[in-house]
């Protein structure tokens, strides 16, 4: 009875292994055919590459770059120039600065100083650190009733020239040079500074756009000497020299009233803020320089901005409580269009416009009475104000638009 119940026993305890060796096999066998599923549908085989292409170049940034760790496809995919440019077309524009340091920073924060080998790690201020600190890249997110401060951990001794593409172009403290980069892929390359200093940094100005000749970014640097002589250099992004073409007709460029604006395949700058009458443009692949005539006198709280794909104008109308939005189509001779008339029933000349918003098709202003910013909508004819969160100890500086995006100046594009 004994030797019975003995060989029963160890019949269940056998059957107890055989039932748990079944479930572990599936669980095996269930996890090497998830495997064969995905490997399936990385290499296409469940839906065609164009599908998987229409779906990702949807996603925001983040998700797509923890989506090109997957596999190898879509990796390639994600970081193809193909992409990126298809990508670019659904980002939404933003705003960005650097500001103070951060009390409490993030310890995966990218320092583009040490990076670049131009400051050693120390826990220890040293006395070039105490004049020189360096400042945390910030972008302004628009929801639909505030703006999200978004940390960008990256730091930078340094301020923002000009952007262009998602790519962002800084001037690194101390006069070590220029860095070109994206804040997003984290990539970034170092070219040096314009071969011809400024007798004064307000009378230089630097411009960044991607000449479709040439299939490459260009960094224009122009700068006024003392005889009130216009000098211009360009730097083509992936060589390292600088070289000179003929500036703008004497005269024709007195100062730089505000940031340089790419659009419709030209850089233009406005070369005074009373009562101008006249833009300076450059043409990005032909290098001339050439005036443009304004529809209205350019005034204080004016800007240039790029509307949609084109050259806008936002500017105060003699009016009171009137903003007009003019449109410049092309370079080849077409008037400029008035395309909007903003009626508002506060004092006009404290609103100057920013940047417009791609996706979303609205105008955004920033006021400088009560530090905040309001949205204007074409199509509704509404002017909303947005909230903007606040932290202690940030300080909100100027702002340039700026797109999250994967645009790298590695990948060669096709030439128009």
């Amino acid at each position: 009875m004994r030797e019975s119940m003995r060989l029963f026993t160890g019949d269940s305890s056998r059957s107890k292994i055989v039932r748990r060796d079944s479930r572990l096999w599936r669980m095996v066998q269930e996890r090497r055919a998830s495997q064969v599923v995905k490997y399936r549908a990385c290499e296409g085989e469940y839906f065609s590459s164009d599908f998987i292409f229409q779906i990702l170049v949807l996603l925001p940034i983040k998700s797509l770059v923890r989506l090109s760790l997957v596999c190898k496809t879509w990796f390639n995919l994600i970081n193809s120039s193909a992409f990126a440019d298809a990508h670019l077309q659904f980002c939404e524009t933003s705003l960005i600065c650097f500001t103070p340091k951060s009390q409490f920073p993030n310890p995966h924060t990218l320092s583009i100083d040490l990076r670049l080998g131009l400051e050693q790690f120390s826990i220890f201020p040293t006395d070039s650190s105490r004049h020189y600190q360096p400042g945390h890249l910030r972008f302004l997110e628009f929801l639909d009733s505030k703006i999200n401060v978004v940390e960008l951990n990256i730091t930078c001794s340094g301020h923002i020239l000009a952007t262009c593409d998602g790519l962002v172009l800084v001037q690194l403290g101390k006069n070590r040079g220029i860095v070109v980069m994206n804040p997003m892929t984290r990539k970034l390359v170092r070219y040096p500074l314009g071969t011809i200093p400024p007798i004064s940094k307000h009378l230089e100005s630097y411009g960044f756009m991607f000449s479709n000749r040439e299939g490459r970014y260009k960094v224009v640097h122009l700068f006024i000497d003392k005889s009130l002589h216009v000098g211009c250099e360009i730097l083509s992004v992936g060589t390292n020299s600088w070289r000179g073409v003929d500036g703008p007709s004497f005269g024709l460029l007195r100062k730089f009233a505000q940031e340089s604006v790419s659009a419709i395949g030209a850089l233009h700058w406005v070369p005074d803020i009373h009562n101008c009458e006249y833009i300076v443009s450059m043409d990005i692949d032909r290098e001339t320089f050439f005036s443009i005539p304004l529809p209205s006198a350019y005034k204080r709280g004016d800007r240039l901005v790029e509307l949609w794909g084109f050259l806008g104008l936002v500017a105060h109308n003699a009016q009171p409580f009137v903003i007009d939005i003019w449109i410049y189509k092309g370079l080849d001779g077409e008037a400029w269009s008035k395309q909007h008339t903003i009626l508002i029933d506060f004092v006009t000349d404290d609103l100057v416009p920013v940047t417009a918003l791609k996706c979303a098709r609205e105008i955004c202003f920033a006021s400088r009475g009560d530090a905040c910013y309001y949205i204007y909508d074409p199509e509704h004819q509404e002017m909303r104000r947005i909230e903007m969160e606040k932290k202690p100890g940030w300080h909100y500086g100027s702002y340039l638009p700026f797109v999250n995006s994967l645009v790298s100046w590695e990948n060669p594009r096709d030439l128009l």
